[in-house]
C-alpha cells in the first residue's frame, strides 16, 4: 500500500532478472593503473591483451581514452566516484559491441555518448555518467540489455538515458537529471523502467515515435522537471504507467496524438499544474489513481472515448476536489466526476485515497517465437512484476479452457504442441497477499517453408538481364515471400524481395550483374507469413573478364582487398 507525500515500498522480491544475462564468463583477471609490477597503464592495452571471459581491472585514477568493447569481457571499476573515464571530446566513452559485457562502477564523462550499446545481454551497473554532449547512455536497435543503479545527469543536448528501435532492455534504480529528456523510448517495444527517478529535466520519461508499445514504467517518481513528468506520445500504444509519483511538473503525466490503449493506473500525481492531459488520444485507461493539489485542473481530457474507472465495484480515482456524496457507504460517489476538456467522467469515484492492495502483472515471452509441431518452447514469466509485494506462484493454462494444466514456483516452464496452428496459452501470477494477475498470448506453431531451389545460369555476361526461377512449398499452404541476394564483394551487393507468393508457385528474379567478372553468389529464402524462415538456399554464377574499362577497379579491389578497406575509410 502507499499513501500522498510518503516514499513509494518496493519490494525486494520482484523477478525482474533474465537467467541468460548475468551468464558472464570468468577467465583471467588483467589489472589497470595502481601499483602492481604488471599493471597496465590504460584500459585499452589491457583490453588489447583480454581474451574472450576475461575481467579488466580498473584502479582509481583518471583515464582519458575512448574504449571499444568488441569481446566479452568484465570491465570492473575501483570506486565509481573516483574510477574516471574521460573521452577527450569524443565519439563514445565507451562504446559496447560484443553480447554479455559487464561495466561495473565507474565515472564516465566527456564525450558524445557516454555508454553507447550496440548489442545484446550486456549489464552497465552502478555508473556516473554525465557532461556528455548528447546521450549519457545510448542503446542503438538492439535488446535484451539492463542499465542498473546508475546516475545519469548533465547531458544537456539529449538525454540522459536513450533506447532507440530496443526492446526487452531494463532501466532498474536510476537517478537520471538535468537532461533535456531523463528516460527516451523512441520506435522502442516491451522495455521495463523499474524504480528510477527522473528530475529536473524537460522531461522526465518520454515513450514516443511510431508504434512504441507494451512498456512498463512501474514505480518511478518524477518531479521538478519543467515540463512533463511521464510523457506517451506519437502513435504510442499499450504502455503501461503502474505505481509512479509525478509531482512538481507543468503536466504530471500526458497522452498525446494517436496513442491508443495506454493504461494509467496506482499512481499518485499530485502539485502539478495539470495531473493528466490527453489530447488527439483514444482508448486509454486511468484508474486507481490520487489526484491531489494539482493546481490548474486535476485531470484534462479532450477527448470523448477514454475510460477514467474500472467499473463498479473496483471504482475508478481519488479526486481531491470531488463534492459528491456516498450514501450507501461503499466507497464509491454517487456521482459521476466530469472531466475537464471535454465529456469524459469518472464514472466511479473514489471516496477515499487508494490505499489498496496492488496486484500482480503479468509478463511473458517464449523461445523460439514459433515453434515447430513437436518443439519444445521455453517459457519465461521472469519479467512479471508485483509493485508492492512479490510473486510465490506462476500457473499455465496451456489450451486457455479455464483449467491451469502446470504451476511452478519458478517463473520458467516448457511446453510443445503436435499440430501447426493458434494456441492461447494464459499465465496466471498469485502475490502473497493471494492478489492475481493474467495475461494470454496467442502462440503460433508451424512448419518453415522448405529451402528454396534457384535454377538459371551458371555463366553469363556483364549488363545482360537473366532469369533465375526459384521455388518453395510451404507445409501449412501460406504463401512465400522471396528474400535474395546477389553478391560478390562489398562493393557490389543487391537485395531484394519478391512475394507474397502462393506455396509451390515457380517465381522469377531477375538480375542484371553488373559489378565486374568473376564469381557471384546468389542466396534465397522463403518466409511464409506468420515469419517462419527456412533454410537460406545457394548457387554460384561466373562471370567472365570484361573489356569494359571500368570494370578493372572491380577487380583490383578484388584482388587487393587492402586497399578496398583504405578507400572505405576515405570515403566513408
Amino acid at each position: 500500500m502507499f499513501l500522498i507525500g510518503t516514499p513509494l515500498p518496493i519490494s525486494g522480491t520482484i523477478s525482474i532478472e533474465r537467467n541468460n544475462i548475468s551468464n558472464f564468463l570468468h577467465g583471467n583477471t588483467l589489472y589497470v593503473g595502481g601499483d602492481g609490477p604488471e599493471n597496465y597503464t590504460t584500459i585499452n592495452d589491457a583490453y588489447d591483451n583480454a581474451s574472450r571471459g576475461d575481467t579488466i581491472f580498473v584502479y582509481s585514477g583518471i583515464y582519458n581514452e575512448e574504449v571499444s568493447l568488441g569481446k566479452r569481457i568484465n570491465l570492473i571499476g575501483q570506486d565509481r566516484k573516483n574510477t574516471i573515464i574521460d573521452g577527450c571530446e569524443g565519439n563514445n566513452v565507451i562504446k559496447i559491441r560484443a553480447d554479455n559485457i559487464k561495466v561495473d562502477n565507474f565515472e564516465i564523462r566527456n564525450a558524445e555518448d557516454g555508454i553507447e550499446i550496440q548489442s545484446e545481454q550486456n549489464i552497465v551497473k552502478n555508473c556516473n555518467i554525465h557532461s556528455n554532449r548528447e546521450n549519457g547512455i545510448y542503446i542503438f536497435e538492439c535488446n535484451d540489455n539492463k542499465i542498473e543503479n546508475c546516475i545519469v545527469y548533465d547531458n544537456n543536448a539529449e538525454d540522459g538515458i536513450n533506447l532507440y528501435k530496443s526492446s526487452f532492455n531494463q532501466i532498474i534504480n536510476c537517478t537520471v537529471y538535468e537532461n533535456s529528456y531523463g528516460i527516451y523510448l523512441s520506435e522502442s517495444v516491451k522495455n521495463q523502467i523499474f524504480n528510477c527517478t527522473t528530475y529536473e529535466n524537460g522531461i522526465g520519461i518520454y515513450i514516443t515515435g511510431y508504434y512504441s508499445g507494451e512498456n512498463d514504467i512501474v514505480n518511478c517518481v518524477a518531479f521538478n522537471n519543467s515540463y512533463h513528468g511521464i510523457n506517451i506520445g506519437i502513435n504510442s500504444k499499450k504502455n503501461n504507467v503502474i505505481f509512479c509519483k509525478t509531482y512538481n511538473n507543468q503536466y504530471g503525466v500526458e497522452i498525446y496524438l494517436d496513442c491508443i490503449v495506454n493504461t494509467i493506473s496506482y499512481c499518485s500525481i499530485f502539485n502539478n499544474n495539470c495531473g493528466v492531459f490527453i489530447d488527439k488520444a483514444i482508448s486509454n485507461h486511468i484508474y486507481h489513481n490520487n489526484f491531489i493539489n494539482n493546481t490548474n485542473t486535476n485531470a484534462n481530457d479532450a477527448n470523448d472515448n477514454n475510460t477514467w474507472d474500472n467499473s463498479y465495484p473496483s471504482g475508478g480515482n481519488y479526486w481531491d476536489d470531488y463534492n459528491g456524496s456516498d450514501a450507501n457507504g461503499d466507497g464509491i460517489g454517487d456521482n459521476p466526476y466530469n472531466i475537464p476538456g471535454g465529456n469524459n467522467t469518472d464514472e466511479y469515484p473514489l471516496i477515499e485515497k487508494w490505499t489498496a492492495n496492488v496486484p500482480p502483472f503479468a509478463r511473458l515471452i517464449w523461445n523460439p517465437v514459433v515453434p515447430d509441431p513437436g518443439q519444445t518452447a521455453t517459457f519465461d514469466a521472469s519479467r512479471s512484476f508485483d509493485p508492492d509485494d512479490s510473486i510465490i506462484l506462476y500457473e499455465w493454462d496451456w489450451d486457455n479452457d479455464g483449467t491451469y494444466d502446470e504451476s511452478y514456483t519458478s517463473p520458467i516452464a516448457t511446453h510443445s504442441w503436435i499440430s501447426s496452428g493458434y494456441y492461447d496459452v494464459k499465465l496466471r501470477v498469485t502475490d502473497s497477499d493471494n492478489a492475481t494477475g493474467t495475461l494470454t498470448k496467442t502462440i503460433i506453431v508451424n512448419y518453415p517453408p522448405s529451402e528454396p531451389s534457384i535454377e538459371g545460369p551458371l555463366e553469363g555476361k556483364i549488363d545482360v538481364l537473366y532469369n533465375y526461377t526459384v521455388l518453395s512449398y510451404d507445409p501449412e499452404n501460406d504463401n512465400i515471400t522471396y528474400h535474395y541476394i546477389f553478391y560478390k564483394h562489398e562493393w557490389y551487393r543487391y537485395d531484394g524481395t519478391e512475394g507474397p507468393w502462393p506455396s509451390g508457385l515457380p517465381v522469377i528474379i531477375r538480375h542484371t550483374f553488373s559489378g565486374g567478372s568473376g564469381t557471384y553468389k546468389i542466396s534465397v529464402k522463403a518466409v511464409d507469413e506468420v515469419g517462419k524462415e527456412s533454410n537460406w538456399a545457394y548457387l554460384e554464377v561466373t562471370m567472365p573478364k570484361s573489356h569494359n574499362p571500368i570494370w578493372w577497379l572491380y577487380d583490383l579491389l578484388e584482388r587487393f582487398p587492402l586497399l578496398q578497406k583504405l578507400l572505405n575509410f576515405i570515403f566513408y
